[in-house]
């Protein structure tokens, strides 16, 4: 089996970073911790020491808010560690390898942030003079918002629902190809012509009905 990291055997008070692999993040203290295993080389043996429960840096943190990513097993750590003692130590980030690559393509890393889950959501945001900003889940279902034409996209296998809670008013667009619009409040359509055409039935329910032509 490739042997992912090595590290030397720290000694008095000094301080030091080393590479390991995440072995759990089955915290059951909630505290949102994970273990590590190091190759440590030790009597000029290398051998495998599992860390204590360790916290790993996030950009921010506070009670109930933050920024959480929680990483997979098998993922690779960075640990920084004192007093000699890398078993108890903090992770400051995780690393790709020759193995695992980044989820950009190389052409575009200069331009494109992504964040992608083990299963392909996304958060993609191109920052080139005529990118877009994207959502995309894994069933190929996305929220686009193109800089280029002024456009914002929405494509989806199921139906499209936008609901304002406050005023009870909602458009619904399912996939079997109905359009449904509910406004309490009224419904205009303002337009130089305007037409409307059914291949079998126009229904129009009222208690009163008025036409005007001007």
């Amino acid at each position: 089996m490739k042997q992912l990291h090595q590290i030397w055997k720290p000694s008095g008070d000094e301080y030091g970073m080393a590479l390991a692999t995440v072995i759990d993040t089955d915290d059951q203290d909630g505290l949102g911790r994970i273990k590590v295993e190091y190759l440590l080389k030790l009597d000029g043996e290398g051998k495998r020491i599992q860390s204590d429960w360790l916290q790993f840096v996030s950009p921010f943190a506070g009670e109930g808010y933050g920024m959480f990513f929680l990483p997979e097993r098998g993922a690779r750590a960075l640990v920084a560690y004192s007093g000699s003692n890398p078993a108890r130590a903090y992770v400051v980030g995780f690393l790709w390898d020759g193995e695992k690559t980044p989820p950009v393509e190389r052409e575009s890393r200069a331009n494109v942030r992504v964040i992608r889950t083990k299963q392909g959501k996304q958060i993609e945001i191109d920052d080139s003079e005529n990118g877009k900003i994207e959502i995309r889940d894994d069933k190929d279902n996305l929220f686009r918002i193109n800089t280029s034409d002024g456009t914002v996209e929405i494509a989806c296998s199921g139906g499209v629902s936008i609901n304002v809670k406050d005023g009870k008013a909602s458009v619904a667009v399912t996939r079997e190809g109905s359009l449904s619009i509910d406004a309490p409040g009224g419904l205009k359509f303002t337009g130089a012509n305007i037409s409307l055409k059914a291949d079998t039935r126009i229904t129009l329910s009222a208690p009163e009905l008025s036409y005007e032509s001007v």
